[in-house]
């Protein structure tokens, strides 16, 4: 990526799918970001829980920022989700993304979404994001 944008121009152009679908950033630093949504009826599927693309987009977004607090950008190349249970409408969710690993071309990200309630693990994966510039 040619251009260099402070983190707070990177969640402006983000803004519109953050706002979508109601993700809020909290914080990011030394490789680690943390972000949260409220689970709205909008995105709660047939069987009652928040669909499985709310829990993505929590944990990819974040692992980029993550991957951002380190200076560079990055894009997924690859993720790999393990659903452990559900979230109903109205519950409070958040995510922790890590990086566990990089070298000059390639990050792998750690990323957990639980309920903030009861702090109940709901997915985690993995990432693997190619670094650019």
């Amino acid at each position: 990526m040619s251009e260099t944008l402070t983190f707070e121009e990177v969640l402006a152009r983000d803004a519109g799918m953050l706002n979508r679908l109601g993700m809020r950033y909290e914080w990011h630093r030394d490789g680690a970001c943390r972000m949260a949504a409220t689970v709205d009826a909008d995105v709660v599927n047939a069987a009652g829980f928040a669909h499985g693309a709310l829990y993505f987009a929590l944990a990819d977004t974040a692992s980029a920022y993550a991957v951002r607090s380190l200076g560079v950008y990055g894009v997924t190349t690859d993720a790999n989700m393990h659903y452990a249970r559900g979230a109903a409408a109205g519950d409070e969710i958040h995510v922790l993304a890590e990086v566990v690993s990089r070298s000059r071309r390639l990050a792998s990200i750690r990323a957990e979404v639980r309920r903030t309630a009861d702090d109940a693990l709901l997915t985690h994966g993995t990432f693997s994001f190619l670094l650019l510039g």
